[in-house]
């Protein structure tokens, strides 16, 4: 059995399409937890959580704009 303390932790800016969601399916495994970032696209993002888990990943996406510091 994995604990949580067990996992990698993986974190993605911009994980919701293109080469971002290609990293976050790359690194989806078992042991590991993906937190990528996305901008506006709430639907990218929950699809880019559900193929993570279709490969027995997890994933979190957290819609965040790293380019303003006070997020």
């Amino acid at each position: 059995m994995t604990t949580s303390s067990d996992r990698r932790v993986i974190i993605v800016t911009g994980g919701s399409r293109g080469i971002g969601r290609a990293i976050c399916l790359s690194f989806a495994h078992p042991d590991t937890i993906v937190y990528f970032t996305y901008l506006k696209s709430v639907e990218q993002a929950f699809e880019t959580e559900k193929q993570v888990k279709d490969l027995s990943g997890s994933a979190v996406g957290v819609k965040l704009d790293i380019g303003i510091g006070k997020e």
